[in-house]
């Protein structure tokens, strides 16, 4: 799909275990979230854009396009992983500052799945 120019979706809040997840810390626990989306950027270099949506006062979606950063090659590997990965629940918990209302689901992930 990357090579013939499509976008791909992918989110970067998937808590997963096995491999290819790194550790972070969201919203003060520690969870283990999938890097799919940070292996995939590193082997092809293609554009990141982290995107978020939420529901304004007028009752319409407001989506907001941060601006594109390109992964180096090593984003792969386990300790820049994590950084990585780190650096999109900040973006992501700055949202959830900005804009409690539309973080609900995040405000009730269980403890049970938080990383060991």
């Amino acid at each position: 799909m990357l090579k013939s120019g499509l976008m791909l979706f992918l989110a970067g809040d998937v808590r997963w275990s096995g491999q290819l997840t790194a550790e972070a810390r969201f919203m003060d626990r520690p969870y283990r979230f999938s890097t799919t989306w940070i292996s995939l950027g590193a082997m092809t270099q293609a554009p990141i854009v982290v995107v978020f949506c939420r529901m304004g006062e007028d009752s319409r979606y407001h989506i907001e396009f941060r601006p594109h950063f390109v992964l180096p090659r090593d984003a792969q590997d386990e300790y820049q992983a994590g950084a990585h990965v780190q650096g999109f629940l900040e973006l992501l918990q700055e949202q959830i500052r900005r804009h409690p209302a539309d973080s609900n689901e995040y405000l009730f992930w269980d403890g049970e799945e938080a990383a060991a």
